[in-house]
């Protein structure tokens, strides 16, 4: 597809450049446990937990960085204080998303195939999907453009992930596949959007590890897929988790990387893209990490006293605090445009927001009043660490308080009550680095021209 750039050096991977003007602190147990106290660190109405791994990423974050306190403080009210309305609004979400007419159908699943074809008509596609007959989507790409095509569920091609034998006792075992699907082909571009679907058609055994068998079987094949110096583009969620974060942090050890988050369709949602450029599959980090998701895809499928895979393992502490060490600070530099974006969303919601970005009626005393938050002194309190802005930066951290200072005065006071998510988003100010004007361009124009 793309021609590849420059391949970089391979014995020690880009190391991204962040400046910042305080170091942020990692999180101790004491902070931990006062933070898991006074706030909740629940981040999705779906969720039934948060593993410890992601709690500690989450308290380190809430310490350090306040765009993040400020989204933890819409998700409380969206997902806790009005989750009546949160579940409602989510569940017609899923609904749309299940039983979509065909002008739907070709919004969501033409994806960046169909994308990338209308920009580079000379590109080779080549995709796999999941087919319809087993509650996959239909396919809104015309197959006369792609080079190839497999209708196959990529969790079970079982030669591609393991040189070991199918366990005799599966109860699976004449559904894995031996077939290596584009063995003899390399890529440029590789998209990993594929998500666990509640459509498709599986065994109850399955469910609780579908979500990391689907994950290794994407990365897998993409590292043995795509050529030196290519570009893999992955679909997670949750920047602010463990998986999400530890992913970025071993893709910089062989790639350049960074977040992009749509600012339609994803806006409200905790997903985001993993824009992954310059990858070497041939580094040493690279090759053992894929090992590494091989023994994993192993342990999901075939694990467990039943050989139907085994429950998912937190990582030790000592791995979350060592990923922080080394990664903290680009976290933060790659997720605050990603909870920015989703902040500003979520306070337009009926259901999260408080009307920072837009004055909502009730903020004049009508009808529909927003239910007062109890985290907006929380993220006040963190405001001094916010970064100074440049004339390049068009949209900058702060903006959402400068279009709230801009709105009339009202004649009622506003009913949306002080957040100590606000106050603590206040005290970290000088904790965030000055954008530069010299600051490399976003990857979201790469995206959005595909």
């Amino acid at each position: 597809m793309s021609t590849p750039t420059a391949p970089i050096q391979v014995d020690s991977g880009p190391k991204p450049e962040f400046v910042t003007t305080k170091k942020p602190g990692l999180i101790s147990i004491d902070e931990l446990v006062k933070i898991m106290e006074a706030n909740t660190l629940q981040d999705d109405p779906r969720e039934k937990r948060t593993e410890r791994s992601s709690k500690l990423v989450k308290a380190y974050l809430i310490k350090n960085e306040p765009e993040f306190v400020r989204v933890m403080g819409f998700r409380d009210r969206g997902w806790t204080q009005n989750k009546d309305k949160g579940d409602a609004f989510f569940k017609a979400q899923r609904d749309r998303a299940d039983n979509t007419d065909l002008s739907g159908e070709q919004k969501f699943f033409r994806g960046y195939t169909a994308a990338v074809l209308k920009f580079n008509p000379r590109a080779s596609s080549f995709a796999i999907t999941l087919p319809q007959d087993q509650g996959g989507h239909p396919l809104h790409v015309e197959r006369s453009r792609l080079a190839g095509l497999q209708l196959l569920d990529v969790t079970m091609l079982i030669n591609e992930y393991t040189d070991k034998p199918i366990p005799p006792n599966h109860p699976d075992r004449e559904k894995f596949l031996t077939i290596r699907p584009f063995r003899f082909h390399s890529f440029d571009l590789v998209f990993c959007d594929g998500m666990v679907l509640r459509t498709q058609q599986r065994e109850n055994y399955r469910e609780g590890n579908e979500v990391i068998r689907l994950a290794t079987s994407q990365l897998i094949l993409a590292m043995q897929r795509i050529k030196a110096g290519g570009t893999l583009v992955m679909l997670l969620h949750k920047i602010d988790s463990f998986p999400a974060a530890n992913l970025l942090h071993i893709f910089s050890k062989f790639a350049k990387v960074e977040a992009f988050k749509p600012q339609k369709k994803h806006a409200t949602r905790s997903s985001f893209y993993m824009i992954a450029k310059d990858v070497q599959p041939g580094h040493e980090a690279a090759k053992a990490v894929v090992e590494e998701w091989k023994g994993a895809w192993w342990r999901a499928t075939f694990g467990g006293e039943a050989g139907t895979g085994e429950p998912k393992v937190d990582p030790p502490e000592s791995v979350v605090v060592n990923m922080l060490e080394e990664f903290g600070e680009q976290l933060m530099e790659m997720g605050r445009p990603v909870w920015r974006t989703q902040g500003d969303a979520l306070s337009r919601t009926e259901y999260a927001g408080d009307g920072s970005i837009v004055r909502s009626e009730s903020a004049a005393g009508l009808p529909g009043a927003v239910k007062p938050s109890p985290w907006r002194d929380l993220r006040e309190s963190l405001k001094e660490n916010v970064p100074l802005q440049t004339s390049s930066s068009p949209v900058g951290p702060s903006s959402w308080r400068a279009l709230r200072e801009n709105v009339p005065p009202q004649i009622t006071a506003s009913p949306i009550a002080p957040s100590p998510w606000d106050a603590m988003r206040e005290s970290l100010k000088d904790k965030l680095p000055p954008q530069s004007s010299t600051s490399p361009t976003p990857l979201d124009k790469d995206l959005e021209g595909v």
